[in-house]
């Protein structure tokens, strides 16, 4: 069986990749050294050098979020979710409630004869009519 993937932290792959931006040792000594692919190295390095202007830019500071500020964000979103989580099912529960009370009951239509099923079934507030046969004569 294979070997586990490593999963290396932040901080080692800093450490890499700002000693092989130091180029004191080749990438491939640093790869035994730390028992990484030299590839890895080589994007640890160059990931490390394109984010680097980012760390001088005036106001770098002000984009990164409050994390307090953040946090009590997140819980009012969480909260006004919840609220409209319970309404939601309090809407849902009162409709379900409703169209029992509304429905007809099936069990005693389909115990009536077949010459009144095929009249079709009754609907809410609507009584079954037949519709009157057109007048003939004179009008």
């Amino acid at each position: 069986m294979g070997q586990m993937r490593k999963r290396h932290s932040a901080t080692f792959k800093a450490k890499v990749a700002l000693e092989a931006a130091r180029q004191q040792e080749m990438v491939s000594e640093l790869a035994k050294e730390h028992q990484v692919h030299p590839v890895q190295i080589s994007q640890c390095k160059r990931q490390l050098l394109d984010g680097i202007e980012a760390l001088f830019e005036p106001g770098s500071a002000s984009r990164r979020p409050n994390p307090d500020k953040l946090q009590a964000e997140l819980y009012e979103k969480i909260g006004r979710l919840q609220m409209e989580l319970a309404w939601v099912k309090k809407t849902r529960l009162l409709a379900e409630r409703h169209r029992h009370f509304k429905q007809p009951d099936l069990v005693s239509w389909s115990c009536l004869p077949p010459s009144v099923r095929s009249l079709g079934e009754p609907r809410l507030g609507l009584t079954a009519r037949r519709p009157a046969p057109p007048r003939s004569g004179p009008t």
